[in-house]
């Protein structure tokens, strides 16, 4: 999953004003007149509309943040929490 916070460069308490002024920046930086008309250039500004349509949308972001949350802390405590388990059981042993 992509992290839209990381495309827009701003952190993930980032106010609507913030995730705006962040999407106008960088939409100057890559627009085509200043940064050329590349292949890279138009795939970074495809990057940058995405993550904008979703952190742009309270909804969509609350629906965003969740599932980005789930994907990044969820399978790292559970591994934890099995290594952990494990370790233990064979203490016990």
């Amino acid at each position: 999953m992509k992290d839209y916070y990381k495309v827009l460069k701003i952190p993930r308490t980032a106010s609507a004003a913030e995730i705006r002024r962040a999407f106008i920046d960088l939409m100057r930086i890559y627009h085509p007149d200043i940064a050329g008309d590349s292949p890279e250039v138009k795939r970074k500004i495809d990057e940058i509309i995405e993550a904008y349509s979703v952190l742009g949308n309270l909804d969509s972001r609350l629906k965003y943040s969740v599932q980005l949350n789930r994907s990044i802390k969820v399978p790292k405590l559970m591994d934890a929490e099995i290594k952990f388990n494990t370790a233990n059981q064979k203490k016990a042993k």
